[in-house]
């Protein structure tokens, strides 16, 4: 039986969903719940939780899950721990939150450049940055959605940017966008930032990213182009954007997190909630497949072991 340690203090109805979704027979058999950390096969945290976990996990911890994105990296060089995580966008409000914000900025930079279509370049291919590539291509291709009052894109093409820009990680996207005539490409840092019209942001803080979009880089972009914010906080240095030049244009900043509830709802016209239940379907499929010897899914940090 694995043993799992939930470190979730601050995140009470996640907690609660994670616990109720254990109490099932199919989990009870093979997971238990323990309260001392140094007796746990798995721990369950959040990027906020995480603060009060030990910079080395003991020796028996094999499986970080996280219930958001990131905040694992410091875990990452650890022998034989594996780090997954249930990306915000499983959370409706940010999945759709993020689209708004795209969507919004693609008509307000069409509108100031005159341009008829757009690039939208995207800094981060972990699961933020995949999942915002996929939802971008589904909002192109089906003109009736569940967001059926946004405007759709209008995208020529898609240029990415990460240190690990795979084929793998496209292919999905490419086949996605199969059937419209958008382009995807990686591209050089730089040169995403002077040519995007729409840049999204979807990485974490650390020691090359603290901040990664400053004064230089806010320099290279366009003064019609937006910038939405994904990413934790420090990644952008927000005060680069309220310089002013002899009264030049800026680029505008938008930082998703920070979309009022209210606006999301007079944009779609429904309430949007959180998704506790859906983080818990998600981590309880990872700890069942862990408790079962068998691979889980969403692995941000790959395991290198041998017989994985």
């Amino acid at each position: 039986m694995k043993r799992v340690f939930l470190a979730l203090d601050s995140h009470g109805s996640v907690r609660s969903a994670i616990r109720k979704r254990m109490k099932r027979k199919k989990f009870a058999k093979h997971l238990k719940v323990v309260k001392k950390l140094k007796s746990a096969d798995v721990v369950v945290t959040s990027t906020e939780d995480i603060k009060s976990l030990p910079e080395s996990l003991p020796p028996s911890v094999q499986l970080l899950q996280l219930t958001d994105c990131g905040g694992g990296q410091r875990f990452q060089h650890a022998r034989d721990i594996r780090i997954s995580n249930a990306s915000l966008l499983y959370d409706t409000p940010v999945r759709v939150a993020s689209m708004i914000a795209i969507i919004d900025a693609g008509e307000q930079a069409r509108h100031s450049t005159d341009k008829r279509m757009l690039q939208l370049g995207i800094v981060g291919l972990g699961n933020v940055g995949i999942d915002i590539m996929l939802h971008t291509a589904k909002h192109l291709i089906e003109q009736s959605s569940a967001v059926s009052r946004l405007k759709l894109l209008p995208l020529d093409s898609i240029v990415v940017n990460d240190f690990d820009v795979t084929s793998e990680k496209l292919r999905s996207v490419q086949q996605a966008l199969s059937e419209v005539d958008v382009s995807i490409r990686p591209a050089d840092f730089d040169e995403l930032l002077a040519t995007s019209d729409i840049v999204v942001l979807a990485v974490h803080r650390g020691p090359t990213a603290d901040p990664l979009l400053g004064a230089r880089e806010v320099d290279l972009l366009s003064a019609h182009s937006w910038v939405i914010d994904l990413s934790e906080k420090g990644v952008v240095d927000r005060s680069a954007f309220d310089a002013k030049d002899n009264g030049n244009p800026m680029p505008s900043y938008v930082r998703v997190a920070e979309i009022p509830r209210s606006e999301l709802k007079r944009k779609i016209g429904s309430d949007l909630k959180m998704a506790p239940k859906l983080i818990a379907k998600f981590t309880g499929l990872n700890l069942r497949l862990f408790a079962k010897g068998r691979r889980i899914r969403e692995v941000e940090i790959p395991d290198a072991r041998p017989d994985d």
